[in-house]
């Protein structure tokens, strides 16, 4: 997936969270050195995959760079303010 959209300079802000329907609703991040096939349990059933930034910068401004990766952080900021998992006021 970070191939495919070319993430190349910052890629260590993103991955893969997989929703394991088995377990509660457990979700854990997929190693993005490793094939998909060698981290999916055989038994598993149904797989959510989730595009998600692993972390925030403390200051994105000027830690980064890249004009896709930005656009990529906003995407996920609003979702995250959108369902409530990221507290801001009405006038922020």
């Amino acid at each position: 997936v970070l191939d495919y959209l070319n993430l190349t300079d910052e890629r260590s802000y993103f991955g893969l969270l997989i929703e394991d329907l088995t377990d509660d609703l457990l979700y854990r991040w997929l190693d993005t050195t490793k094939t998909l096939r060698k981290q999916f349990k055989t038994s598993q059933g149904s797989i959510h995959l989730y595009f998600k930034v692993r972390f925030y910068p403390l200051e994105p401004s000027k830690q980064l760079q890249n004009d896709l990766t930005k656009y990529f952080f906003v995407l996920q900021i609003k979702d995250d303010i959108f369902n409530g998992r990221l507290p801001c006021s009405r006038s922020t």
